[in-house]
């Protein structure tokens, strides 16, 4: 199916963090979309930009975006849309993407940090709520403690799904509630899994396919998103 272009107007936004957004949008009319996919804003002055779609619910759209100041090496997108008031209309063109789930049984890891979250979020989200009969395992990695969310989102379906088991760790951060360290560190004790997908920043999802390669995985079985 060809991607749709058509106005998106934001209906509700909220601090999830210091600077990460959580906004939904609604269109003027529903689109399908498959999870994992991202909508392509269209910024006056900026150019395009791609979010990845958190959650559908008939014409109305979530995504989780981190907020990037010029000076950090933001490109203005996320800034853009972060600073956007209640009712804001910009045009968007989508959905697009192949990052999405493959049709099979095979046990899934996901390895999210930061943003990274909103596709990983998104897929396992579509596996729960349909039944999935293999392993899920969703390994999310942030700074310090205050730099997480959802994470009531995430216990939710561990709630649904007794398939399904989440790990968090802090890179910077001692906390008794998480694992201190690097989501990579995970690889190691999850063997049992056939099938990853990896999203975040280039770095990450560079060194995390290497160290499924290194732990057995079939790299045709490993699949990627760079933030």
């Amino acid at each position: 199916m060809r991607p749709t272009i058509q106005k998106y107007f934001l209906k509700n936004k909220k601090n999830l963090t210091k600077n990460v957004y959580e906004l939904e949008f609604e269109g003027e009319n529903e689109i399908n979309v498959i999870p994992g996919q991202f909508i392509t804003f269209m910024i006056d002055g900026i150019g395009a930009r791609a979010y990845s779609i958190l959650e559908k619910d008939g014409k109305n759209l979530k995504f989780i975006i981190k907020k990037i100041e010029l000076e950090n090496g933001g490109r203005g997108g996320s800034k853009f849309l972060c600073e956007q008031k209640v009712g804001a209309e910009l045009k968007g063109i989508g959905p697009s993407g192949n990052f999405v789930l493959k049709n099979n049984n095979l046990n899934k890891l996901f390895l999210g940090t930061g943003t990274g979250f909103v596709p990983l979020f998104a897929q396992i989200t579509s596996l729960v709520e349909n039944d999935f009969s293999g392993k899920i395992k969703f390994v999310f990695g942030v700074r310090e403690a205050k730099d997480l969310f959802h994470l009531d989102e995430i216990q939710k379906l561990k709630n649904i799904s007794k398939n399904f088991d989440f790990v968090v760790y802090l890179s910077q951060e001692e906390n008794q509630s998480f694992k201190k360290g690097y989501i990579l560190e995970e690889i190691k004790s999850s063997k049992e899994f056939e099938e990853a997908y990896i999203c975040g920043s280039p770095k990450m999802v560079d060194d995390a396919k290497k160290e499924l390669l290194k732990n057995g995985f079939d790299e045709k079985n490993i699949f990627e998103e760079k933030y």
